[in-house]
């Protein structure tokens, strides 16, 4: 019975994956949820099939879990950073050493040189419990330890979630409290498991993982702007020691209204807070503060009122130009994304709004020549 449980939540976390995907976004953030959720997917029907043999099909190839394994701490990391901070800049080098475990285990085990490559599920299950410590049980062990350093670190991260007055520690911050502590909770035991080679151990912690899958869903339909409340928060804890401090905030001023309001620099839809930061002679995160501190608002915010404001100009102006036209030549990527940002900030649709602004120019049309009858008369 646990078994369909998980292959039922695997299912969960591929229907996630693909109904996200189905949006168009290529955000860091959305990116790497996309990753979390294959990666939990395969875990799961892993678990499934290791678990209950009698369910689905077993993987062809039993040692792609520990590849993935490693994945998941940088993926659920970078997920929730970019939540928190949507405008956070980490330089290359540091993201390739992250992501350095995940790429050598999967050279590793595809390799020759791994001594349990041709193992089973069938056989791992049936001798879980009396075999000794081989290369399988120290890469896992391994993985679950880096994990739990990784979710560590987030819960350090968002440390100041804790520090918010009880009365304050309801919906999205439960949330946010119970996924930092279930993330830590869940590889301890796996840990414990494989240390142990205790195979119930093991279904607890691919309980935990399928509840969170479970939880997730939930927590995104009740809270489809999950970590949008606590943004401020984060910003504010990120910078109370200003990178600001020597910097002429009224030369950056400037700068920035030349570049969006004469260079338009906003119409390319690549166009990055990394590309305007060495356009204004500052760091990303010198600029992300002064984007959050000075505006009150994202660098992904700021850029989508300009084309927005652009979109609605062109969608009055001219009509004879399409709405996906209009899209892409306001700087918008993508139609999905265009439909999405306009009516969150005008709530009505982009032909909406054009069939709103034909109507009210009809009606001024014929105000004014009533009254010029009416002056004639």
């Amino acid at each position: 019975m646990l078994g369909y449980f998980f292959i039922f939540c695997a299912l969960l976390a591929l229907l996630q994956l693909i109904a996200r995907a189905s949006l168009g976004r290529h955000t860091p953030r959305h990116r790497y949820l996309l990753l979390t959720l294959a990666s939990l997917g395969y875990i799961l029907y892993f678990a499934g099939t290791l678990v209950d043999r009698t369910v689905f099909p077993q993987p062809a190839w039993l040692h792609w879990h520990l590849p993935v394994l490693f994945t998941l701490g940088p993926a659920i990391h970078y997920f929730l950073k970019f939540s928190l901070l949507p405008d956070e800049d980490v330089p290359l080098p540091v993201i390739v050493l992250q992501w350095l475990p995940a790429v050598l285990c999967l050279f590793y085990v595809a390799s020759p040189l791994y001594p349990e490559r041709h193992l089973s599920i069938a056989e791992l299950r049936e001798n879980f419990s009396i075999k000794s410590y081989d290369v399988h049980d120290l890469l896992a062990m391994l993985a679950f330890v880096f994990n739990i350093g990784y979710y560590l670190y987030s819960a350090y991260a968002v440390r100041f979630v804790f520090r918010l007055p009880r009365a304050e520690l309801s919906g999205i911050r439960l949330y946010i409290i119970i996924f930092v502590v279930g993330s830590i909770v869940t590889p301890t035991i796996a840990l414990a498991s494989i240390f142990l080679h205790s195979i119930d151990l093991l279904s607890v912690s691919c309980t935990l993982i399928a509840l969170s899958v479970v939880f997730g869903y939930v927590a995104s339909i009740r809270y489809p702007e999950f970590f949008l409340p606590l943004q401020e928060e984060a910003r504010h804890e990120k910078y109370f020691n200003s990178q600001l401090r020597g910097i002429d905030t009224e030369r950056i001023a400037k700068d920035l209204t030349i570049l969006l309001s004469e260079e338009r620099v906003w119409l390319d839809d690549r166009f990055s807070l990394k590309k305007l930061a060495q356009l204004l002679r500052l760091t990303p995160h010198q600029l992300s503060e002064y984007i959050n501190g000075h505006l009150q608002k994202n660098f992904s915010v700021l850029m989508n009122e300009y084309r927005v404001a652009e979109a609605k100009r062109m969608l009055r102006e001219s009509p004879e130009i399409t709405v996906i036209e209009v899209a892409f030549a306001s700087g918008f990527g993508t139609k999905s994304n265009f439909n999405s940002v306009f009516f969150k900030a005008m709530q009505m649709t982009p032909l909406q709004y054009r069939r709103s602004q034909n109507q009210k120019t009809i009606h001024n049309s014929m105000k004014k020549t009533i009254m010029q009858i009416d002056a004639q008369d």
